[in-house]
This record gives C-alpha cells, structure tokens and sequence, in this order.
C-alpha cells in the first residue's frame, strides 16, 4: 500500500495546470506539442488542423514546433499559433466558456506580429470589471514623446464584436497626472499598478479604416498622445 501510494503521489506532483489560449488544460510536466494542442483543441480554444499550430510561451520568446517535447511549470501561459493556413476560431461566441480568450487572444496575437509583448491582467475599474491587453509602449510624438509607459487596451469591445468595435479605453502606467483633453476616468490599481483609463474611442477615424485591427489601432493612439 506504502508503495503505491508514493507512485499516486509522484503521478500527482507530475501533472500540472497550464494555460493555452486562455483554456485550462491538464498535462505532465514533461509533455509533447502534439498532446498540448490536442487538448488544447478539445477546450474549444483553436479550430482546424493541429498540424498547422506552433507554440509559444508569453513569458518569453521562440516558437516550439510540433514534434518538440517541453517541460512546462504550473501555471504557465502559452499561445497557440497558426500557420497561415491554419484556421483559427472565431473571434467572439457569447455560448464559449468563460476560460476561452476571444478578443484578449486576437488582440495580443495582432500586437506580438507587430513586434510587443503583450500580457493579460483583470481588476475592477470604473467601467467595470474588465480584461485587459498589456504592452510596453514607447510614446512616438506629443510631449510625452520618448517615455516608454505599459498600455493597456479593455476587450469589452467584444460584446460587439472586435475588430468591427474597436477597443474603448486606454490604461496607462504609471499614471498620467494631468491630460489636456478631458476623458479621464480616475486611477484604477490593477495587477497590483496603478492605471488612468482614459477614455478615448477611435470614432469616425475607425469608420474610414479599411484594414480594422490593432496596426490601425496603434494610428489611433498616436493621435491620442499628440494631443494628450
């Protein structure tokens, strides 16, 4: 009996909890590419093919291929890629489980193309509890131009459906003391930093853009800091 319940407590430490795509799934601490995709697959969090994803850790860079076999630590957060002819799961579907990353997960894989690193924090703001895309952001024009600040982006715009509703408000970190054009909406300490969200929708500047996403969104944001 004494043996076989150090065996069951091996099997246990053995096994860990990992994020992909915002789905929990289960695996062992030495684990294929293969089995993370499969069931990362069967959580609902990619569609298609698995053949045509890759991996990666949102904590650092490289791509992990398919055949590979990793070591993965409890807790740890991945993104599934695809390959441009893989096909990738809708952006929003109100009957997905809460655990699925919709927008946040469009978002941040749009941001990565464009050369951040993004990650995902969640807290109460004056808006409400909201979901939210993180990056370093160095500021390119205004009188902020040069300081590099975390920005944050809230998903609530896929309630609408992103990218057709671009995301509403802007977290910055560390906060900004003043803004010369209105539409603040107090500190929020999120994530254990303090964040103004400004409140500053893109308009009719989106309504013109032809390619909607965060390449567009970033225009967007440049047009905030000059007047800001």
């Amino acid at each position: 009996v004494g043996a076989a319940a150090k065996i069951d407590d091996i099997t246990e430490v053995s096994r860990v909890l990992i994020e992909v795509n915002g789905a929990t799934i289960e695996v062992t601490k030495s684990v294929s590419v293969h089995e993370i995709l499969t069931k990362t697959k069967n959580a609902g969090a990619i569609e298609g093919v698995i053949e045509e994803y890759i991996i990666e850790r949102l904590e650092r860079e490289g791509k992990i291929k398919l055949q590979e076999t990793i070591t993965v630590a409890e807790g740890e957060r991945f993104f599934a890629i695809p390959t441009r002819k893989a096909k990738v799961a809708k952006p929003f579907d109100a009957g997905r489980s809460k655990n699925y990353m919709n927008v946040d997960l469009q978002i941040a894989n749009e941001l990565k193309e464009l050369g951040y690193h993004p990650e995902f924090i969640e807290g109460d703001t004056a808006g409400g509890r909201q979901k939210i895309v993180v990056f370093s952001y160095q500021i390119p024009v205004g009188r902020f131009r040069g300081e590099t600040r975390n920005i944050g982006v809230s998903t609530q715009c896929e309630a609408m459906g992103y990218p057709e509703t671009p995301p509403h408000w802007i977290f910055v970190n560390p906060p900004l003391r003043e803004t010369r054009d209105g539409g603040n909406h107090g500190i929020n300490s999120i994530d254990g930093r303090d964040w103004i969200a400004l409140s500053r929708p893109p308009g009719q500047f989106w309504d013109r853009v032809q390619h909607k996403g965060m390449k567009a969104y970033l225009e967007h944001l440049s047009k905030v800091w000059a007047v800001i």
